[in-house]
């Protein structure tokens, strides 16, 4: 969005490591013009950086002694007129971030593969006008695990149920004991898109691509707590984001 309204080339630089397989190409359809280069996630940042730079935009490596916008930054920022006219006298623009950037954001631009667009639609045809979005996040997030409990989940499901016998709830999760658990219990009211659950294989990155638009067309998400898979989610799609929090159920 930043570089469509700069009227600039976009460069990414797609860090491909054991822990996360596929390239941009290999998952989405492809952007104007945005060329993307792909480098070892174990090298130092600056330098798998300026490699990349070189192979694929050979003008930007030296960026000593041009005029340049160089962004690292935690925080995101306010995307307004004022912000884009103070970008234009920069020649080069190099964000260094591993954070969102800039808001508000725009995902339109965002198109999976068609490979991937029928595995979704494959899920999604299974939902109703009452389907809600579960993403139970586990492995290494540790302020998931801690602040929002499967048991929370459960006990919402259940809860919702009593209110609406038509509430059909759709599972993401990266841990196949409870995506199983929950199966059992709950039986064809729960939905779940049976893909490999691994983040270090090609089929676990398309299977996250996959879960990330199912949630997204579902009504409602019950997001993990400081997970940006769920609020992403909730980006790309129109529908409302809440949080497991303990046992209760939180809005945004």
């Amino acid at each position: 969005m930043l570089a469509k309204e700069l009227d600039r080339k976009l460069v990414v630089n797609w860090p491909l490591s054991n822990s996360f397989k596929g390239r941009f190409c290999d998952l989405f359809e492809g952007i104007g013009n945005t060329s993307f280069g792909y480098s070892d996630a174990m090298q130092r940042p600056s330098n798998s950086i300026t490699a990349m730079l070189g192979k694929v935009f050979p003008t930007a490596v030296n960026l000593e002694g041009q005029l340049y916008k160089d962004f690292h930054t935690s925080k995101p920022l306010e995307r307004n007129q004022e912000f884009i006219k103070s970008l234009n006298r920069f020649r080069q623009i190099r964000i260094n971030t591993v954070h969102r950037f800039l808001y508000p954001e725009d995902f339109s631009y965002l198109q999976p593969r068609s490979h991937l667009r029928k595995a979704i639609s494959t899920v999604t045809d299974k939902f109703n006008d009452h389907t809600i979005g579960l993403h139970i996040r586990r492995g290494d997030h540790r302020a998931a695990i801690k602040s929002s409990p499967v048991e929370g989940f459960v006990r919402q499901m259940e809860s919702q149920l009593i209110k609406n016998k038509e509430t059909l709830f759709f599972l993401a999760t990266d841990d196949a004991e409870i995506r199983d658990s929950i199966k059992k219990q709950f039986g064809e009211l729960v939905i779940v898109s049976g893909h490999d659950l691994s983040r270090n294989t090609m089929a676990g990155t398309e299977s996250a691509v996959v879960d990330l638009w199912c949630l997204s067309k579902t009504n409602e998400i019950w997001g993990s707590k400081g997970s940006s898979f769920s609020e992403t989610a909730y980006h790309l799609g129109d529908g409302e984001l809440k949080f497991i929090e303990g046992m209760r159920l939180l809005g945004q």
